[in-house]
């Protein structure tokens, strides 16, 4: 993906038709996939240092995936919860959220 400001005003958009603000802890049991996408979407448009920010105060781990186009080595762990990141000139415009396997 390339980094330019039509990148970074999309996410910026994204993130204000989601029209919510979260709570800072997971509530009521098992993740589901649609609170998964209000969290993602919770941290589009944000600097890093904000997104790492609000990861910590919602205990979640976070990681940098992709930086400004270019894919970062990351591990395939999963960990119910973390962010990954796709940041382009240090705003995030992307993000992915670990979920538990299905059983």
């Amino acid at each position: 993906m390339a980094c330019d400001d039509d990148v970074i005003a999309d996410a910026r958009q994204r993130a204000d038709r989601q029209g919510e603000v979260l709570p800072n802890e997971q509530r009521d049991g098992e993740p589901t996939s649609e609170r998964a996408e209000q969290v993602r979407r919770s941290y589009l448009g944000l600097t890093l240092q904000e997104a790492e920010d609000k990861a910590a105060e919602e205990r979640r781990a976070v990681r940098v995936t992709t930086r400004d186009g270019v894919q970062l080595d990351s591990t395939d762990d999963l960990q119910p919860g973390r962010s990954s990141l796709t940041v382009c000139n240090d705003i995030v415009v992307d993000t992915l959220l670990d979920l538990e396997p299905a059983r």
